[in-house]
């Protein structure tokens, strides 16, 4: 089984980021491992996963919905910044942000 598999639905780490849409539909949570989840608000106040994502190699840091909310962004320590399609959860677009030093560069 891959651990992405027994993980779905929930952090096994710390979450370190944390974001909502204005209309208060959509939470996005981000941790420590990477993962990024998409959540669904229901009148009822609960939860319901709507995407679960791995796209990152380090910490989340920071997550954030467009005005329209079509997209969300997500950014990490390992250097990037990804563009996801909510209704799809299509990732649109990664962005390098900044490179990490090679240790001949110290």
């Amino acid at each position: 089984m891959c651990i992405r598999d027994r993980y779905m639905g929930r952090h096994f780490t710390t979450v370190t980021a944390i974001g909502s849409d204005e209309k208060e539909k959509y939470l996005l949570t981000g941790s420590e491992f990477g993962d990024v989840i998409l959540w669904r608000i229901t009148p009822e106040v609960k939860m319901q996963q709507v995407h679960h994502f791995f796209h990152h190699e380090a910490q989340v840091t920071s997550v954030s919905f467009n005005n329209e909310c079509r997209v969300f962004t997500t950014s990490s320590l390992d250097g990037t910044c990804n563009v996801y399609y909510i209704k799809t959860g299509q990732l649109l677009r990664t962005c390098l942000l900044y490179t990490s030093p090679s240790p001949r560069d110290s």
